[in-house]
């Protein structure tokens, strides 16, 4: 008899651990199918305001929000030709003057004229018109549709030279003293505030 009881025991022993490895087992099985499934998102990227892109993430598949623009030139300021209808910002630590002719006169940054249709009517040929493909000649949009053509090397390696050719037929030209490599970020965001104001 107590030989049969130990058999007892040890079948009812057996049987609960049994019983705990499949309670055990079925938990781990549905905590497995409860999680949440896997979400594949469309690859596409939305344009955020400072020309950077995002992407799509998350369960939702929303777009991660735009990285904060800082307005740079906000505390710059803002020289206006009403006579001839343009306006751009230029960092407030540079000095500008209007001048009839570039001198190259270092005590001023920028160096701004305007060349009238009538003046305007055979332009001398600059480097960058002849040289179109070479390093130091860019051409940039600014304004909508028109565009600012940039020698980084004008008159030696310190000045740049710009023209930007106006609605009534006539030239803007901008000229950047003192100028080192790193004032190109500058010149480029002076450039992307010129606009036509007539």
């Amino acid at each position: 008899m107590k030989f049969m009881n130990q058999k007892g025991i040890s079948s009812i022993v057996i049987i609960l651990i049994i019983v705990g490895v499949l309670i055990i087992a079925g938990g781990v099985w549905y905590q497995q199918t409860q999680k949440e499934k896997p979400v594949t998102c469309i690859q596409d990227a939305k344009l955020c305001p400072d020309g950077s892109y995002v992407s799509r993430t998350g369960p939702n598949c929303e777009f991660v929000a735009c990285p904060e623009s800082k307005n740079e030139t906000a505390d710059w300021q803002t020289y206006r030709n009403e006579k001839y209808g343009f306006e751009f910002k230029y960092p407030s630590y540079w000095t500008l003057r209007e001048s009839l002719i570039f001198d190259s006169n270092s005590s001023y940054r920028l160096s701004v004229r305007y060349i009238s249709k009538d003046q305007n009517s055979a332009p001398a040929p600059t480097y960058c018109m002849v040289n179109k493909e070479n390093s130091r000649c860019q051409s940039v949009k600014v304004y909508g549709n028109y565009t600012a053509n940039i020698d980084w090397q004008s008159g030696g390696e310190n000045v740049a030279y710009i023209d930007i050719y106006s609605p009534d037929g006539g030239r803007v030209e901008i000229e950047v003293t003192d100028f080192i490599t790193t004032d190109k970020a500058i010149v480029l965001q002076i450039l992307s505030t010129f606009k036509f104001i007539k």
